[in-house]
Order: C-alpha cells, then sequence, then structure tokens
C-alpha cells in the first residue's frame, strides 16, 4: 500500500516538473518570437511602450557615450554617467518625446555640462534632457533634438 501512495506523490513530482518545463518553453517563444507569433501584442500599448523605453534608453546610452572619447575636446568630456529616470512624455506613429533625468561626471570643473555652477564636491553634476525622436524609418529611429535644462 505504501508503494502506491509513493509512486502517485513521485507521479505529481513528474507532472508538475513537466508543466514548469513547458510554461518555461513557452515563455521562451514568447520573449524571442513575440510579435511575430501574436500579432495583436505588436499592436498593444504595452508592447509599444516598451519599445519605446528600450530605443530611448538605447539612445540615451549612445548620446552619453558620445562624450567619453578622446576625441571630444576637453570642455565637453565626462568620465561618467547615471541615468536616474527615463519618461516617455508624448509619441505618436512618427515620432516620441521623452526626458531623462541624469548625472554626469565632468572631465573638469570648468565645463561644459557645468554651467549653472552645478557641481556637487564630488565634481557630479545633475540635470535633465529632452529628445525627440524621429520614428519614420523604424530599424533606425533617429534624434530630431535634444534640449537640457542645464
Amino acid at each position: 500500500m505504501k508503494g502506491k501512495v509513493g509512486g502517485g506523490a513521485v507521479e505529481n513530482q513528474r507532472l508538475l516538473y513537466i508543466l514548469i518545463l513547458a510554461q518555461a518553453a513557452l515563455l521562451g517563444l514568447v520573449l524571442f518570437f513575440g510579435d511575430s507569433i501574436f500579432p495583436a501584442l505588436e499592436k498593444s500599448g504595452w508592447s509599444r511602450e516598451i519599445r519605446l523605453r528600450e530605443t530611448a534608453d538605447r539612445l540615451v546610452h549612445e548620446y552619453f557615450d558620445g562624450f567619453k572619447g578622446r576625441d571630444v575636446p576637453c570642455e565637453r568630456r565626462i568620465t561618467g554617467y547615471v541615468v536616474e529616470k527615463l519618461e516617455i512624455l508624448d509619441q505618436d506613429d512618427l515620432e516620441f518625446a521623452f526626458s531623462v533625468e541624469f548625472s554626469v561626471k565632468p572631465l573638469n570643473r570648468e565645463s561644459y555640462w557645468n554651467r549653472k555652477d552645478k557641481a556637487t564636491t564630488d565634481s557630479w553634476v545633475a540635470g535633465k534632457l529632452f529628445f525627440v525622436v524621429d520614428l519614420s524609418s523604424p530599424d533606425r529611429p533617429e534624434v530630431i533634438s535634444v534640449v537640457s535644462s542645464l
């Protein structure tokens, strides 16, 4: 009698294991193929918001990384940056706008980034940028303008 009860528990564990594997496989398919398997997801506001946030995040990092190279003039060069908050402000089919709160560490205190003497004792400068992005080429969104609150 004990063997049958134990066998049922083992069978339940196997079934649970198989269900967990199937769920993981399905989740992997959705994450990898998402929009092409489920076209309704492509048009959902939630999916669009995620794509815009990913695009905005990539563009912000490209923007700040452009100030880190040795070919950048010393007064504009930064040694580090932190993105503190990214917010989508407006969107339509052709473009979207977002804001970024950030901190940068300029190469020196007499910097383009420190125009209002906002640097703290450790030389980090906080500010806010507003981006407008052209979405007319879906494969390669392009920044139309960047406005700084510095």
